[in-house]
């Protein structure tokens, strides 16, 4: 979750107090929303989730010259969790994540 500066109207509808506080799509509308708090609010929230993951890939280098780098990596990761990692507010977390890559290198080789 994150935090905005959130407009409290008092007894007058005319007069307001900012306050910050955590973002509730269920009690927040986007008239009473000012701004962005400040990035650091809600980092004390913080956890952590510990995790392994792996790499899987193929290496295709075609370059011509020794001198010259040109290479194609296609590839996957893996990234597996012991319990659910919540990415998004409002949806279930996930234990895996698969992410699949293309990568293209042009360089040059140095003696």
């Amino acid at each position: 979750m994150f935090y905005l500066y959130i407009l409290n109207y008092t007894a007058s509808y005319y007069e307001y107090i900012i306050d910050t506080e955590k973002y509730d799509p269920e009690k927040h509308i986007p008239d009473d929303i000012y701004g962005r708090a400040p990035f650091v609010k809600g980092l004390n929230e913080l956890k952590f989730y510990p995790g392994i993951y792996a790499k899987f890939g193929f290496n295709f280098e075609f370059g011509v010259y020794n001198s010259k780098i040109k290479s194609l990596e296609v590839g996957a990761i893996v990234d597996l969790y012991p319990f659910p990692v919540p990415i998004m507010a409002f949806e279930d977390g996930e234990h895996y994540f698969l992410t699949f890559y293309l990568c293209f290198s042009l360089g040059k080789r140095y003696n």
